[in-house]
This record gives C-alpha cells, structure tokens and sequence, in this order.
C-alpha cells in the first residue's frame, strides 16, 4: 500500500456517510492526490516522496474527513430523502386503496378507552405520514442552501417521530378494530402500509445516525 492508498483507509474510516457517498468522496481526493503527486514528481522528487509530499498538502486524514462529511452527509440525505418519499407514497397509496376498496374503519369499541385510542390511531395512520412527507420535502429543498448540514439532524428527528407514531398507531388501529379488519378482502392491501412505513422508518433513523455522528465529529474537532 502506498502513501495515497494508506492515507484514502484512513480518511474513509473518519468519513461519515454510506459507502457509495464515501466512495465518491474517496475517487475525488485519490484523483486530486494523484495530480498533486505527479506535479511533485515533475519537480524532481521520487514518486514516493511526491506522495508523501501530496499527501501532506492535502491536510491530516482527521481534516479531511471533517470538511468532506458535511457532503457525503448531505449526498446520504438526497438519496434517502427520496427513498423515504417512494415509501411513504406507496404506504399512503395502499391506506387510500383500502378506503376506496372497503371504506374507513369502523370501530367496535367496548368501552371509552378503546373508542378514544381507535379515534387517535385513526387520525394518526392518515395524517402523520403526511406530515412526513412534508418534512422530507423540506429536507430535500434545503439541500441546496450552504447550511443544509445542520437542517439534516432536526428534519429526520421530525420524521422518526412521526414515523413512530404512526407505527404505533397501525399496532393498536387493528385492536380497536376487532376481527373486522381480518375478515375484510382488502387486508393484504392495507398490509402494505406499515411494511413501507417501516422501511422509511428505517431510513430515517439511518439519516438520524448520520447527521448525530456529523455534528459530534464537527465538536470534536
């Protein structure tokens, strides 16, 4: 392993983001190292030093990961903003397919408690994924503004949360429900729901850790 190769291990281990925002990152700077260290040698020094040369122009691994997380951060962002989009569409899609197909369900509670939690659940699963979607429409829109880094954390809280209620709300909307919504043809259609709803969740929680472990790095440092 050469200086460039021992010094792109050691940034990727300090960058923060996926693998494919990391590898972009990682094929900029090889590139950039590459040119350095060749300017070097044309200078007279030998290809060892000239990467040793190129790698110390270029700053320490720690530097370097700490100014090019924000961009792999906010490349995680782009692409699972819209993943949760496509989810939280097609969770919003099957819900509507259910209504039209079957109608709103109807509750058949046998006591106050059950009618106040089969009415919360209710408004719950159709409006929460809407707030959702509103706030990963704004994550996605600020991604182009210099401080887009720092809407990342506070906009994907906002969607685990509501993403939580919502899944709370699918496992106590059935209870309330009774055997009616087994009995119903349309109960693989609605079934759809919580699956997407909990891959976006998911997806979520994941630009949560991101953008935690970015600003940690960025007061570490």
């Amino acid at each position: 392993m050469n200086a460039i190769d021992g010094y792109l291990a050691d940034v990727d281990r300090l960058l923060i983001g996926s693998r494919a925002a990391r590898r972009d990152v990682l094929d900029e700077l090889r590139e950039g190292l590459r040119c350095a260290a060749d300017t070097y040698h044309r200078r007279g020094l030998s290809i060892t030093a000239a990467q040793h040369a190129a790698v110390q122009e270029f700053g320490t691994a720690r530097e370097v990961a700490v100014a090019h997380s924000p961009e792999t951060v906010l490349r995680d962002t782009k692409v699972g903003g819209r993943r949760i989009l496509v989810l939280l569409l097609s969770a919003l899609a099957g819900w509507l397919t259910y209504m039209v197909a079957i109608g709103r369900p109807v509750a058949a509670p046998t006591s106050d408690l059950a009618r106040t939690l089969f009415n919360l659940s209710t408004f719950t699963v159709q409006y929460a994924p809407s707030a959702c979607l509103l706030f990963t429409a704004t994550l996605l829109t600020t991604i182009g503004m210099n401080s887009a880094h720092r809407w990342v954390g506070p906009l994907a809280w906002s969607c685990v949360a509501t993403l939580a209620m919502t899944l709370l709300a699918m496992i106590v909307l059935p209870a309330t429900i009774g055997t009616d919504l087994i009995s119903q043809p349309a109960v693989y259609l609605v079934l759809v729901m919580p699956i997407m709803t909990s891959c976006a969740f998911v997806e979520a929680c994941r630009q949560v850790r991101f953008s935690t472990a970015l600003r940690r790095a960025q007061t570490v440092y």
